[in-house]
């Protein structure tokens, strides 16, 4: 809350202190005391503060980020307030930073494209805050793996625990190598999913997982070709034995070899 929740109000109910109905001209006295104590507490800088933590709340609501990540963002746009960084600035562009700061301060990962669709400014508009954030607060940008996206990436889909395992398997072998340098995460994680559903017979459409990820089906393309060409998917292939899969799903998931499959994947 923008005043600490320390803030005093004049109830709405139009009830005396005995729960007695106020008669119409009582009714408007109140109505203007309310109007009054509204315009005399709140400043225009707290105005601009109010509106954006509404913003970090509403976002955070429809992300589903859990309480910790909204506490953070709100301690971090209240400390770019206190720091005067708000003056000519779009108020929710730095709401908008704030909270994907701290998604990536609370380890709990969320790309840019995702805070960006629920935003209410562009998605150049909330980098632009972000860097502007992170250099004047020294804020650390903490790296995202492609690993972290997949869980939910996978849930999206309504894949298996299977193809979860297997898509972490290769998104943490491909890592740190020339394949995910200057990569976004998520769409190395996207290209992880989709070879991983070759891999085990869980077949997705490219346009499905890039649906998922919230990137383009062109750059999953990409990404998963050049997973392929760099990489042995035969050794890649997770020992459903060693999951302790039960016999039937075990069956479903070997329906297609590695063999074939990286040759499909090679000749694509």
């Amino acid at each position: 809350m923008h005043d600490r929740g320390l803030s005093t109000k004049i109830g709405w109910m139009d009830r005396d202190g005995y729960g007695n109905t106020l008669n119409s001209k009582q009714k408007a006295k109140f109505r203007r005391l309310r109007q009054w104590q509204t315009r005399t507490q709140i400043t225009a800088e707290d105005q601009r503060l109010k509106e954006g933590l509404s913003e970090v709340e509403r976002m955070g609501s429809a992300l589903g980020a859990p309480d910790d990540v909204r506490e953070t963002a709100a301690v971090i746009f209240r400390t770019s307030r206190e720091n005067d960084l708000l003056p000519g600035r779009s108020v929710e562009a730095m709401a908008s930073s704030a909270l994907y700061h701290s998604f990536r301060i609370q380890s709990d990962s969320r790309s840019l494209d995702e805070i960006a669709t629920v935003a209410r400014v562009g998605r150049k508009e909330i980098s632009r805050a972000y860097r502007y954030l992170s250099d004047e607060l020294g804020l650390d940008t903490v790296i995202q793996h492609p690993a972290e996206f997949i869980p939910r990436f996978t849930s999206r889909i309504g894949g298996s625990r299977l193809l979860k395992q297997q898509a972490k398997k290769i998104a943490e072998e491909v890592e740190g190598t020339q394949v995910t340098s200057g990569k976004s995460p998520t769409t190395i994680a996207a290209a992880c999913i989709y070879i991983s559903g070759q891999l085990i017979g869980e077949k997705y459409t490219q346009d499905t997982v890039a649906e998922a990820a919230n990137v383009s089906s062109v750059t999953v393309r990409y990404r998963y070709r050049s997973i392929a060409e760099n990489f042995d998917l035969k050794a890649s292939k997770l020992d459903t034995e060693q999951l302790g899969l039960e016999p039937n799903e075990t069956e479903y998931h070997e329906k297609n070899t590695p063999d074939s499959i990286d040759a499909e994947l090679r000749s694509e």
